[in-house]
């Protein structure tokens, strides 16, 4: 026991030195030294002194125990931590992976909305090209049209004497969607008019085409009058008595066969004269 109550003395001294102020300690290193036959006079506790050494010793019992739980809660806590930080980590590297392949992706997908972006221009373009391209188009199909309302009128012009306005009424129908049985028609009014106007190798390259053409057509005879007259007009009788000629060996009407007799008959005696 005396050497318990010695080291608990010496442990009690050594913690009030530490606890204790400085100045209080400088005063208790200069105490002297404890007297050594006091300490061994060991005094039992009372009742009261055990009851608090009882109660204090639950308390730290207590501290301690409340220690050891804090202790491994932190430790607890600690390896969470740690599994938590390896899993950030992992995370991390995975979202750095999506975000480089999304960032990836991104891009190509921009480059192809560029891409497509310059087709649908170049498509707008391409359409509106078309689009004019149609309204061209229609604006030349309704061109074309063949309104008879416009080849009569090109008649009855001619009829009055209005040749110019025939003409560019014959020229409209001439371009449009015209019935084929009114080709030669169309043909003999261009001819006429610019034999009308004097414009003879116009008139002949439309009269040509009746000749070459519409053999059967109704304008085929009244050509070779008209051609054979051009070409009595031009001074070469020669042709002229030659489509007159040929106009009366298909027995053509006794009205038309009266006018390219006569047409003839001056052409010989005009060729006749001009030899004596």
């Amino acid at each position: 026991m005396n050497v318990f109550f010695k080291i608990s003395m010496s442990v009690i001294s050594i913690f009030c030195l530490a606890c204790a102020p400085a100045n209080d300690r400088v005063k208790t290193e200069a105490l002297p030294p404890p007297n050594l036959a006091e300490m061994n006079n060991w005094y039992p506790p009372d009742a009261e002194e055990l009851q608090l050494r009882r109660e204090n010793q639950v308390y730290l019992d207590e501290m301690f125990s409340a220690m050891e739980k804090l202790f491994e809660t932190y430790v607890d806590i600690l390896g969470d931590e740690i599994i938590l930080e390896n899993l950030i980590r992992g995370f991390s590297t995975n979202m750095e992976q999506l975000e480089a392949d999304f960032s990836r992706s991104l891009n190509a997908q921009k480059s192809k909305n560029e891409t497509l972006n310059k087709e649908v221009q170049t498509l707008h373009a391409s359409l509106g090209g078309l689009k004019t391209e149609i309204e061209g188009l229609q604006k030349l199909d309704r061109e074309k049209t063949f309104f008879e309302d416009d080849y009569r009128a090109a008649i009855l012009l001619f009829r009055d004497g209005k040749y110019l306005r025939s003409l560019g009424k014959f020229k409209k129908v001439n371009k449009s969607h015209y019935p084929s049985f009114l080709k030669d028609n169309i043909l003999f009014g261009l001819g006429s008019n610019y034999f009308k106007l004097k414009k003879f190798s116009r008139a002949i390259h439309y009269l040509k085409q009746i000749i070459d053409h519409h053999p059967e057509g109704d304008k085929w005879l009244a050509s070779h009058a008209v051609l054979g007259t051009i070409y009595g007009i031009q001074g070469d009788s020669d042709k002229a008595a030659h489509y007159f000629e040929k106009a009366l060996q298909q027995n053509p009407s006794e009205d038309l066969r009266n006018i390219l007799t006569r047409l003839l008959n001056q052409t010989l005696e005009k060729n006749t004269n001009g030899r004596s």
